[in-house]
């Protein structure tokens, strides 16, 4: 089960680093930085903040209601996160370093990507109705 979820976590955060660095903005993430190890616990605390507050944004705006599915998406990788993170919380506090920074930019690389959803799902669906 172990190795299942270890090739799942890594298909996840490949998938999710392909798409967002297919938009350029690889300095949006800790491991860009000067002591990444250092900044990514505080970028997890942030992303997790921001995806709340753009899928806030996009509820009240009706996106949602619209697009369940999406929606749903959005939230489910938020809680994959939160379980990254209290992963990597776990295994730093057993002394276990590698693995910790693992889930930590696991972590912000899924919110990294769920935070720009709303508005991936927007363009999608202007391409889609030709505006």
């Amino acid at each position: 089960m172990k190795t299942v979820a270890r090739v799942w976590l890594a298909g996840l955060v490949g998938l999710c680093s392909s798409l967002v660095f297919a938009e350029g903005d690889e300095s949006s993430f800790s491991y860009a930085g000067k002591e990444p190890q250092q900044h990514v616990e505080q970028a997890v605390k942030d992303g997790i903040a921001w995806v709340k507050a753009e899928y806030d944004e996009h509820e009240a705006e009706g996106l949602f209601k619209k697009y369940p599915p999406d929606g749903q998406l959005i939230l489910a990788m938020l809680s994959v996160a939160q379980e990254l993170q209290a992963k990597a919380e776990q295994a730093k506090a057993a002394g276990r370093l590698d693995q910790a920074q693992a889930y930590y930019f696991s972590a912000e690389a899924s919110l990294n990507y769920a935070a720009r959803m709303p508005h991936l799902l927007e363009q999608r669906n202007k391409v889609a109705s030709g505006n």
